[in-house]
């Protein structure tokens, strides 16, 4: 049995050696150059010492000083960061990924609801909890906050962390390519129900994911926000919608009937958050069944109403 921890260079050789040949045959051009089995072995040889680097300087002491200070070698999912959030804000319970609490069959009506279930708990304590909950909510509202600009006037208090990840600066500079805009935040501050992961690809800086995370706040609080704030600017306003005759239609009576009674007619998709900029965003509420938001759209936008 293959150790799983470490593929024998053999073995390595084996599951590389096809896809290299199946990129040198996807060009005629890159064909033509006329690579050998030494250059490839060459190639191979250099994909596993790479691999072997970084097994062993993953699990180094090294790595979690730096990781101690955002930097090291880490591999996280937006959604992975989203849910992390989630559970470090919610006290400390992580519940299984859900990516909708309920589908609802478009011909029969039937209801198929997905409960929470929580996985795991992590005890943190709460004087660490606190100060890590005061440094994210001085990055939107402090003095110096990486991203008080994106949410300046923003009527609910929140906190976040804005970052980059870079792959190989060196070599992210050679080709013209730029770092990872990773954005992560929750609101309300107090007493939270969503969390956003904005990732934006060579986005250079986590403070220009910070708009898009505000965009989502703006449309999951937004009936909460024209009710405390009726002169609120919103940043993206639904297009109003007009009947024949020109006049404007009322959306929040829309599936009313006459006697008053709702006919709203209920879709698995719910609402739609939009990300701008083609960003990745992930978001999710940090309370289950706090809200039903539950979408999957073009822009690579999922979220989930249960925490991890």
């Amino acid at each position: 049995m293959i150790n799983q921890d470490k593929l024998p260079d053999q073995e390595m050789y084996k599951i590389l050696s096809p896809l290299i040949k199946d990129v040198i045959n996807t060009s005629s051009e890159v064909k033509a150059l006329g690579y050998t089995d030494k250059d490839i072995k060459g190639v191979m040889d250099s994909i596993i010492s790479s691999v072997n680097d970084a097994r062993i300087y993953i699990g180094s002491a090294a790595n979690a000083y730096d990781a101690s200070i955002g930097q090291g070698m880490n591999f996280f999912t937006p959604l992975q960061l989203a849910s992390y959030m989630a559970t470090l804000v919610n006290g400390g319970n992580r519940y299984q990924l859900q990516l909708v609490n309920k589908i609802i069959d478009p011909v029969t009506g039937e209801t198929t609801e997905f409960k929470p279930k929580l996985i795991d708990h992590v005890d943190i304590a709460p004087q660490y909890l606190s100060v890590i909950k005061k440094g994210m909510g001085n990055v939107t509202a402090g003095d110096n906050g990486t991203a008080v600009n994106a949410f300046k006037g923003f009527p609910i208090a929140n906190g976040g962390k804005t970052g980059s990840a870079n792959v190989n600066e060196d070599v992210e500079k050679a080709i013209g390519r730029t770092a990872y805009g990773t954005y992560i935040g929750f609101a309300p501050f107090d007493d939270p129900e969503i969390v956003t992961c904005i990732a934006i690809f060579d986005g250079g800086s986590g403070g220009y994911g910070a708009p898009v995370a505000r965009a989502v706040y703006e449309e999951y609080f937004r009936e909460k926000i024209k009710t405390q704030n009726p002169g609120y600017k919103f940043m993206y306003e639904k297009p109003q919608k007009s009947d024949n005759a020109g006049t404007v239609i009322d959306e929040s009576k829309k599936g009313q009937s006459t006697n008053g009674e709702s006919t709203t007619n209920n879709t698995p998709n719910g609402t739609t958050n939009n990300s701008p900029n083609g960003a990745t965003n992930n978001t999710q509420t940090t309370k289950p069944n706090s809200r039903e938001n539950n979408t999957t759209n073009g822009t690579q936008n999922s979220t989930t109403n249960n925490p991890r």
